[in-house]
Parts: C-alpha cells; structure tokens; sequence
C-alpha cells in the first residue's frame, strides 16, 4: 500500500471544506462543514501542469485523502448533474491518469484501494435525476418511487447508482463509487 505523504507533490493541504468551495467571491457555498485534512487535488493538477509547462491543464477532482489503507477521491458538485455529468466522468479519468503517473502506480493498483466519492446538491439536480429514472424504462418509474428506493439504500448503507458512476467505474478504475446528496456526506464515510 502506497503512503500519499511520501509524494512531494500531495503535499498541498485544505480540509474538506475549503475544498467543497463553490461559487463566486459574491455567492460563495461550502458542499460541507468539514474540517478534515486533505489534498488539494485542484492545486496538484495546476503545479503538474505547470511543471510541464502546458498550454491545457487536465481536468481533477476537488480532493484526495488517504485513511489507513483507503484512499479516496473526492468530487463536489453543486449544479445541476444534468449539465456537470460530462465535466465528473472527465475529471475522473484525467484525475487517475494524473494519480498514476505521479504514484507510478496502476489502475490494476487503484481498483484494489481507492474510492471514489461524489458528493452532489439534489436541489438543482432533482429534474435530471427524475429523467434519469424515467430513461431507465422500470415498471416503478414514479419519482416518490425513485426517492423511497434512495431512503431504503441509505438505510441499509447501500449507494444507489443514480448517475450510473458506479455501474461504469466500480471494478474498473475503483474498488467502490459512492455517490452522495451533500447532506448525507459526513467524515464517518471515510472510515
């Protein structure tokens, strides 16, 4: 198992918070209140870029932090998935690259300990979401439906796949993908 503190490059910190940071300086909104440390995956992104003196930065998740033997990717969303889901699917496949060159690990390396979290704000979401249901051709396709079955995976601690990160994602890149209303999110979830 790799130790992140030993890269130069991860040691640029925030807590969790200060990277859930949305907005503008006018309307400024935090996706947590978290003061848990972590790597600011943003600011690795932009020294790599820089080092390489690249004209286009890759894209990368907000946060990265490794608990134990777990390591977790972090992405806030505010705005409408709808909109954002392309810019998730490619900070994920450019945030790994970018991992893996700097940790000269694997991806077959990545899926036995690194998950990915997606932390959303159901709000802005709530029509792509119902679409997404209704696009998925069930026999219960009601949005009460959709938001009782959400309730039932929480309670049992199971993450529904609601943006379908987890069917894509979970074994190939990952060893699990959760995705997270911004209510939900708490430290517990990282071990």
């Amino acid at each position: 198992m790799i130790n992140l503190s030993e890269y130069e490059e991860f040691s640029v910190c925030t807590t969790l918070k200060q990277a859930s940071l949305n907005g503008s300086d006018n309307q400024k909104a935090y996706m947590t209140e978290s003061d848990m440390e972590a790597i600011d995956f943003d600011q690795v992104k932009n020294n790599y870029g820089s080092k390489l003196k690249l004209s286009v930065f890759p894209a990368s998740n907000d946060a990265l932090l490794q608990r134990s033997d777990k390591i977790f990717f972090i992405e806030f969303k505010d705005g409408n998935m709808g909109s954002e889901f392309h810019d998730v699917v490619r900070k994920i496949y450019e945030s790994v690259l970018l991992f893996c060159d700097i940790t000269k690990q694997t991806i077959s390396d990545t899926r036995t300990y690194m998950t990915y979290i997606l932390v959303y704000n159901e709000s802005p979401s709530a029509a792509y979401i119902e679409k997404l249901q209704r696009d998925k051709r069930t026999i219960n396709k009601a949005p009460s439906f959709v938001k009782i079955g959400v309730a039932i995976g929480r309670l049992a601690n199971d993450n529904a796949d609601i943006f379908g990160l987890k069917g894509r994602f979970k074994g190939l890149y990952f060893k699990d993908v959760l995705t997270v209303e911004k209510k939900d999110f708490s430290d517990d979830m990282l071990g």
